[in-house]
């Protein structure tokens, strides 16, 4: 078997288990749910099938909800998450002007050598 035919069965066996994991992941988290309550927690490590796993929460604040959240602290947030998505608009937008300039570079030194070289193969199928 060549290596082309294995990086190819590879990502595809990549890709399915993912997909499968996101068909399943909602029932095995109510599963852990499950187990975890008949214990008595919410969250922790616990047994099943021989297998050892763990459940984690995490309790989400979403200080962008101005309707909910109206106290100093939460304008305080919306205001650093405006600036940090203006930050990154930002860096995108450098990162564009420094791909023009680089590739203008290259398209006028036709001679210069790269200082190194990627390759990369992508299954297409």
């Amino acid at each position: 078997m060549t290596a082309l035919l294995q990086l190819y069965l590879l990502r595809k066996t990549i890709k399915e288990a993912e997909e499968r994991i996101d068909q399943i992941s909602d029932q095995a988290t109510k599963e852990a749910v499950a187990i975890l309550k008949a214990e008595g927690k919410t969250q922790g490590q616990f047994t099943s099938d021989g297998h050892t796993f763990q459940l984690q929460r995490t309790d989400v604040i979403d200080m962008s909800n101005f309707k909910r959240y109206k106290d100093e602290d939460a304008k305080s947030w919306r205001v650093k998450a405006l600036t940090k998505k203006r930050s990154q608009d930002y860096i995108k937008a450098l990162t564009k002007e420094m791909k023009g300039i680089t590739d203008a570079f290259v398209a006028t030194h036709p001679e210069w050598e790269p200082d190194e070289i990627k390759l990369t193969v992508k299954c297409i199928d």
